[in-house]
């Protein structure tokens, strides 16, 4: 329903459609509707062209359609913009893995690690790609350690589970 009023608000008034169309395009991405959003984030991007949310926003739609360099491209421009998102940083090491750069993804998220070394979504997806590369072992160990820190987590205990299948 939020899609739908979005539209008929912007339907209207292109002022609107440009300053809100972020919004949109977020809707559109949750609803797993993310090749809508795009234009809509891309809209907001003419308009406000240093616009981190929409920028990142736009990368995750780029990502959820399979356009990983385009949504690592965006990731960089908002490194650029502010080196310490760690969204950005997070995200740009996440297309390197899902492109299957796998030595730079860990080289990326190694040093997101040095400045937010208790962030368990990094620690998460750092031992993701640790056993993507086979070093299966080592990645239990990595899981192991997030799961003393936090003994419920399910991507924990099914990182820990697919690394121990090895």
């Amino acid at each position: 329903r939020a899609v739908d009023l979005y539209k008929r608000a912007f339907a209207d008034s292109d002022q609107l459609a440009d300053d809100w169309s972020h919004e949109l395009g977020t809707q559109l991405t949750w609803a797993d509707r993310p090749a809508e959003a795009i234009p809509w984030f891309e809209r907001r991007l003419e308009a406000w062209p240093v616009d981190i949310d929409a920028r990142l926003g736009l990368a995750r739609a780029l990502s959820w359609t399979d356009q990983l360099e385009e949504a690592w491209f965006q990731y960089r421009i908002v490194y650029y913009i502010d080196e310490g998102n760690l969204v950005a940083r997070r995200g740009e090491a996440r297309m390197l893995a899902w492109m299957d750069q796998l030595e730079e993804s860990q080289e990326r998220y190694d040093a997101i690690l040095e400045d937010h070394p208790g962030d368990v979504e990094t620690r998460i997806e750092h031992a993701q790609v640790i056993n993507w590369r086979g070093e299966h072992f080592r990645a239990a160990r990595l899981y192991e350690e997030i799961l003393q820190d936090d003994p419920g987590n399910p991507q924990a205990m099914v990182g820990l589970a697919q690394a121990l299948r090895w």
